[in-house]
C-alpha cells in the first residue's frame, strides 16, 4: 500500500497545480483522461476551434521511468507539434493524444495513466 500511495503524493500535487494553472486561461477546456501502454500512444481527443487559437494541453502522468509527451494532430491525423502547444491558423477540429515510451524499461507491461486539460476557444 505504502508503495501506491508515494506514487499518488506528487501525482495528486501536479494534478493540482495543472487545475491551479488551468484557472488563468479564459479558454474553455476539455478533461483527458486515460491509460496509454507503454510503446504507444493513447487514442485522440478530438477539439474543435472556431478560428485561428492557441491549444495548450497540460497532462500528469503516472510513470516512474521512460518519457511521456503530448502531440497534436490535424485534422487527418499528423502530427503538428509534440510539445502539447500549438497555434492553428485556422479553425476546425484539432486531436491531442498522449505518447509514451519506456526506454529505461521501468514501465514496461502496465498501463500508464495520464490526467488532464486541453486548453482552446470553444468551437
Amino acid at each position: 500500500m505504502k508503495s501506491h500511495l508515494r506514487a499518488f503524493v506528487p501525482l495528486a500535487a501536479a494534478v493540482t497545480l495543472l487545475a491551479a494553472a488551468g484557472t488563468a486561461d479564459a479558454a474553455p477546456s476539455t478533461d483527458l483522461a486515460g491509460a496509454v501502454a507503454p510503446e504507444s500512444c493513447s487514442p485522440v481527443t478530438q477539439v474543435t476551434v472556431p478560428g485561428a487559437s492557441h491549444l495548450v494541453a497540460r497532462v500528469a502522468t503516472t510513470n516512474a521511468g521512460g518519457f511521456a509527451w503530448t502531440e497534436i494532430l490535424d485534422g487527418s491525423g499528423a502530427v503538428l507539434s509534440n510539445t502539447g502547444r500549438y497555434d492553428t491558423t485556422s479553425g476546425g477540429t484539432y486531436g491531442v493524444r498522449v505518447c509514451f515510451r519506456s526506454g529505461d524499461g521501468i514501465d514496461m507491461g502496465r498501463a500508464v495513466h495520464y490526467f488532464g486539460t486541453i486548453d482552446a476557444p470553444a468551437g
